[in-house]
């Protein structure tokens, strides 16, 4: 199973995180290609890593909120498989 599977969009972004409104233009606009690095330095709820890692790319997420990086590793990095887990680092 994926990410696709496990999880959505929508659930993600029903916290009380910063909905990526510009998730489209910025994954555009980033051009995510296979195992490229990409940080997403506010790593927030999660929205943009996990669109890059659904795209193939490798992230390292920051955030100065360390309540988003908790939020991160308890509620999305669970959900993700084996091979998703090692193309995030937070």
């Amino acid at each position: 199973m994926g990410i696709d599977d496990k999880i959505t969009m929508p659930m993600i972004l029903s916290s009380d995180y910063h909905q990526p409104v510009l998730l489209s233009r910025v994954t555009q606009a980033l051009n995510i290609l296979p195992d490229r690095k990409y940080i997403d330095a506010t790593l927030g709820g999660g929205g943009y890593t996990i669109e890059i890692i659904k795209r193939g790319g490798r992230v390292l997420g920051i955030d100065l909120d360390q309540e988003s990086l908790e939020y991160f590793k308890n509620n999305i990095l669970d959900k993700l498989n084996a091979e998703e887990k090692r193309k995030v680092k937070i």
